[in-house]
């Protein structure tokens, strides 16, 4: 399951997360991972921050639920964590 945050807000849903993909980025595979700008609302600005970036990890979220808002103490700028049982970032 994964729980969908506003950029500095808070937790707005959950989903469950079918397909994932863990992309080593390299000049063959880069078009492949562009070719989900759309999903992932990505555009110019956001392809070119990332040119840098050696992985990218690519996942699928089905039975998108809303929820009452709560937050979550993530005070960093990774897109993505992983919480144990209790909610504690790990």
């Amino acid at each position: 399951m994964v729980l969908l945050k506003r950029s500095g807000g808070p937790v707005v849903g959950l989903a469950l997360v079918g397909r994932t993909e863990f992309v080593h980025l390299a000049p063959n595979t880069w078009a492949y991972v562009k070719s989900f700008s759309r999903e992932i609302c990505a555009d110019a600005e956001f392809w070119e921050s990332r040119r840098a970036k050696r992985y990218a990890t690519l996942m699928q979220v089905d039975d998108i639920t809303d929820v009452e808002p709560f937050t979550i103490d993530k005070g960093d700028r990774r897109a993505w964590v992983v919480l144990d049982q209790r909610g504690t970032l790990l």
